[in-house]
């Protein structure tokens, strides 16, 4: 009986997400697996003990879209402060697009990171392929298999898509998830739009609302539902239940909002200038409150951050859309929960359940029995006024600065060990590893390259 042996870590006192609702009690761990899940008084004995004095205790998040923006100044991100802001935020688990530093178009571009990412990743990361370049390329491709966790329709600043690429692309049955920014399909994200004196109501003004549930509803209407997609960067209601009705009988195309669009609002993020401007753009009070609701009501099945740490320094010069949010993405979503605005059980369903479920982790986003002991407890009943600089995450500068964010990660597990307490890390090694399919580790990768 797993009651009766001994575990090597009990996680005691707090609320813990358990088959879609939080239950006081407890989680014991034994070496890298949970071993139990219950009150504490049913909880075996251990060693060690964390007291998580009614805490939230969930599991580890699963981020859908996160990037690093490829400039190289001396406030950009890298691998090391992404995934430390990342477990600050509690992220366990990251997805990186390709249209990043380096951006994957070749091979050697995903044997870079890899190589960047030994001993220097706080969290698991996951790399995403560019499906254009990979179906061009023909050793790129194969490691859809071997070790891209999946492809992306992304564009960078010197491709152009239009429509007819795209659907020719994902039409194309791929054993792999696949994620689409169906903004990137109206406009090129990685474009600059201007200098920083230009006026942020063009921006706006060149993003009618209504071209995105447009050319959502045109992309469906002629997509053969040959593979599972997560539509990314959806911004609108409208967006969401077109997606619901054209797929209602095929359960293809799950829709996912970035954070950012069910907390900021046109009026704020117009107050903010271009340090504001995100793609697509805020939307108006009303339709930020009728997208919460779609999340609640299933028609945007996930939640991901978004994240595009795009460089304090950049951005006073060239007016480009994008801004950090993977710290702040479970406060902010603690923040609507404690307004009433959002259900507290949703949190870990759309940051870690459902994400994970998607890209096929079969090993973590819930917390139960014999499943990998990626945990955080959360601190949700204390609101503190953010401040990004005291954020690993390096830019330095948030468009949610002087806001009252509600709770906080106070502990972090990866694989049952305690990563991050209190907001320091336990030690300067990274202990995450990079996710690879078909292959454990980038040394077999290599391998397979030479032979």
């Amino acid at each position: 009986m797993a009651d009766m042996v001994e575990a090597d870590l009990v996680i005691k006192g707090g609320k813990v997400f358990y088959e879609g609702d939080f239950l006081e009690g407890g989680v014991a761990i034994v070496d890298d697996k949970i071993l139990k899940v219950g009150k504490d008084s049913k909880l075996p004995p251990a060693p060690e003990h964390i007291d998580a004095e009614g805490k939230l205790i969930m599991p580890g998040l699963v981020d859908l879209e996160t990037s690093l923006p490829p400039f190289e100044t001396a406030d950009s991100e890298d691998l090391r402060s992404l995934t430390m802001a990342a477990v600050q935020g509690g992220f366990t688990t990251v997805f990186l697009t390709p249209d990043t530093r380096p951006a994957v178009v070749e091979l050697s571009d995903l044997m870079e990171i890899m190589e960047n990412a030994a001993g220097n990743i706080f969290a698991d990361l996951g790399i995403l392929g560019n499906l254009f370049s990979a179906s061009k390329n023909k050793a790129l491709f194969s490691r859809f298999v071997h070790g891209l966790w999946g492809s992306t329709v992304a564009v960078n600043a010197s491709l152009r898509l239009d429509l007819e690429d795209i659907i020719d692309a994902v039409n194309k049955p791929i054993d792999a998830p696949v994620l689409l920014r169906i903004t990137d399909i109206v406009h090129n994200v990685g474009e600059a739009i201007g200098s920083n004196g230009s006026k942020s109501e063009s921006f706006y003004a060149d993003r009618p609302p209504n071209l995105e549930s447009y050319m959502v509803g045109t992309f469906l209407s002629r997509y053969s539902w040959s593979n599972k997609i997560a539509l990314l960067r959806v911004s609108l209601s409208e967006s969401a239940l077109r997606v619901k009705v054209l797929d209602s009988k095929r359960g293809r195309v799950q829709s996912t909002v970035p954070v950012i669009y069910m907390f900021m609002t046109k009026r704020k993020a117009m107050k903010l200038g271009f340090m504001g401007l995100v793609s697509p753009p805020p939307r108006e009070d009303a339709e930020v409150a009728e997208l919460i609701q779609r999340v609640i009501e299933g028609d945007v099945s996930m939640v991901c951050s978004g994240h595009e740490p795009i460089p304090k320094s950049v951005k006073s010069e060239i007016v480009i859309p994008g801004v950090p949010t993977i710290d702040v993405t479970l406060r902010i979503l603690l923040t609507l929960a404690k307004r009433g605005l959002f259900p507290l059980q949703l949190i870990p369903e759309t940051l870690s359940k459902r994400p994970a479920r998607f890209l096929g982790l079969k090993d973590r986003g819930i917390i139960s029995e014999g499943y990998r002991a990626d945990l955080i407890v959360v601190e949700h009943r204390e609101d503190l006024v953010y401040d990004p600089r005291s954020s690993f995450n390096v830019v330095g500068y948030s468009p949610l600065e002087g806001e009252v964010l509600c709770g906080y990660v106070t502990h972090a597990f990866k694989r049952g060990k305690l990563v991050y307490e209190d907001g320091s890390f336990l030690s300067n090694f990274g202990s995450g590893k990079v996710l690879l399919r078909g292959q454990a580790e980038s040394k077999s990768m290599r391998g397979s390259e030479n032979s």
